[in-house]
């Protein structure tokens, strides 16, 4: 922007301030180069270049605030320099502001172009980010390409991560450490972790490789470089259970003294949630980081949703006796509740907070509203409930509870225990109606479940335990043991119809079912079972013409 700068005619003195400030520009003195822009713009308040010329060197001085002051001031001349207006916005992280400054420019050029792609990241519009990068590198070739590349694959990575995507392989490289990072990050979205920790060590190796061939760079600018990959690998070994190597490694980039908010905060939040209830002193120290100023503008919503969640529940975890402090971990949870709706960790860590005060009812109570109030209530929430009921002695309660998850109901751990609550209460009725509507919800929901025939099993048996006069349970046994025969456990089908046979010894179905099951897999001992049965009764051949019969089997060839 500071070049070829020509006085306005007749003015020679001008004429030389602004010979300086091409000089000045030309070096990177821009602090030499706004004091000469200034003293042009206090002779001609409406010279368009040396305004352009003081606009740049406050953006290259980093004083982005003035740079919105001081256009404010003139519309004719700041108009124009709506590029620069917005990237001062978007430095400032008012980043809406410099999208509806980008929005009024008629027909954008890449660097606009590049500037909104920056903006939409910052955002979380993933999805006109992902596409304005797609287009960038369709119709662009400079010496920008890897670093737009780099860009689209950061997005690709966030897009997944954090806004639920599902995307299409763009066959993205990973010859830099960069571009293999955000591969591992993708891997990472993907529920790949130890693919991702893989890639993560991958671009360890790529990054030292390329910044110790440097001859300038240090060993501590390595380390700062290699910060952000430590970090993430760090959360793979977490996410896999290897606690102490993930918390070395967090501990091992704080002790570098990193520049990055961002990472810092990261970094001291995750060894925070590794921390849980103990070791708390050090979590408090933590805290301070992972809320620093500055961390808002570089983490995304959710990372600082997850951030203020710990910081409650470490407050919870730290003042179990103090009432005035406990008050004002649930006004900060209240507070919670109210920017995340939709999320139900606020609601839990009031729950827990009255659990440990000893106000077991009025935890009860709050979660019995909140999930009143709610028209498709979590599982998680519900759950807590039933454990809360369960801890209160009130065993129907649980129950009820239990019945109105779902699908997850017929779950086996969840027919178990709401069969062993039933039970508990000596309602035995109410134990075998939660066999009985498993068993018919598998028939009608998945009747190839190995677990139906486990559960006709399981369901006979407790009749037979507590209702044997049951003209149901004769019903389920045989249906266990056609489904055993169905596919191909005709020996468990025998043990049923055995047990079955122990109860009904002169059912003659019973037999025979009996002796075709064993005919799959133990013919002599169906052989033996078959002379039990009795004998035909010789009306049933009356008026039976046996040659007849004969001569038509002859005929079909038998």
């Amino acid at each position: 922007v500071i070049s070829n700068m020509a006085a306005p005619d007749g003015q020679s003195n001008l004429s030389q301030i602004f010979s300086d400030l091409n000089r000045a520009g030309q070096a990177g003195d821009f602090n030499k180069a706004l004091k000469l822009s200034t003293k042009i713009l206090k002779q001609d308040p409406h010279d368009e270049k040396a305004y352009h010329c003081k606009v740049v060197s406050l953006i290259q001085l980093g004083q982005f605030s003035e740079v919105i002051r001081f256009m404010g001031g003139n519309y004719k001349l700041s108009d124009p320099l709506k590029f620069e207006r917005a990237y001062s916005l978007y430095r400032l992280n008012r980043t809406q502001e410099a999208l509806e400054v980008i929005k009024k420019i008629p027909e954008p050029d890449h660097r606009i172009k590049e500037l909104l792609g920056q903006v939409l990241y910052r955002l979380e519009e993933y999805d006109q980010c992902l596409e304005l990068y797609r287009d960038l590198i369709r119709n662009s070739q400079d010496e920008f390409d890897e670093e737009r590349e780099t860009n689209l694959a950061a997005v690709v990575a966030a897009a997944q991560m954090w806004g639920g995507k599902q995307l299409e392989d763009y066959g993205l490289r990973e010859s830099t450490y960069e571009l293999s990072y955000n591969a591992a990050c993708t891997e990472l979205s993907k529920g790949d972790v130890k693919g991702a920790e893989d890639k993560l060590q991958k671009a360890e190796e790529l990054c030292r490789q390329n910044l110790e061939e440097d001859p300038e760079v240090t060993e501590e600018d390595v380390e700062s470089e290699l910060g952000v990959l430590k970090t993430q690998r760090a959360y793979c070994l977490q996410l896999q259970g290897q606690n102490e190597e993930a918390t070395k490694i967090y501990n091992q980039v704080l002790k570098s003294r990193p520049t990055d908010v961002g990472l810092i905060a990261v970094a001291s939040n995750n060894i925070i949630s590794l921390n849980k209830d103990q070791n708390v002193f050090d979590s408090k120290k933590k805290i301070k980081s992972a809320t620093a100023e500055g961390v808002d503008q570089k983490l995304t919503k959710q990372q600082l949703r997850d951030i203020a969640f710990n910081k409650c529940l470490l407050q919870m975890y730290t003042n179990q006796s103090d009432k005035t402090e406990n008050e004002a971990c649930r006004k900060l949870a209240r507070s919670l509740q109210e920017d995340y709706p939709d999320h139900d960790m606020p609601v839990l860590i009031q729950v827990a907070q009255l659990c440990r005060e000893k106000h077991r009812q009025k935890a009860v109570d709050l979660l019995s509203d909140h999930i009143a109030g709610k028209p498709n209530p979590s599982i998680t929430m519900r759950l807590t409930l039933a454990q809360l009921h369960l801890n209160q002695g009130n065993a129907g309660q649980a129950a009820e509870v239990l019945e109105s998850v779902g699908d997850l109901r017929y779950k086996p751990n969840m027919v178990s225990t709401l069969v062993n609550l039933y039970s508990s209460m000596e309602n035995i009725e109410g134990a075998a109606e939660v066999l009985d509507t498993t068993v018919n919800w598998y028939k009608e929901h998945d009747p190839s479940s190995p677990y139906l025939a486990q559960l006709m099993r399981a369901s006979s048996q407790f009749k037979l335990k507590h209702d044997p006069s049951s003209p149901y349970l004769a019903q389920l046994m045989r249906a266990s043991s056609q489904f055993k025969l169905k596919h191909g456990q005709a020996h468990k089908a025998t043990e049923i119809l055995e047990e079955l046979r122990s109860m009904y010894p002169d059912d003659v179905k019973t037999i025979a079912q009996l002796i075709s099951a064993y005919s799959l897999c133990d013919p002599k001992k169906g052989e033996q079972i078959s002379k039990e049965l009795p004998p035909l009764d010789p009306s049933f051949f009356s008026g039976v013409d046996i040659e007849a019969l004969e001569r038509a089997a002859m005929s079909m060839g038998t």
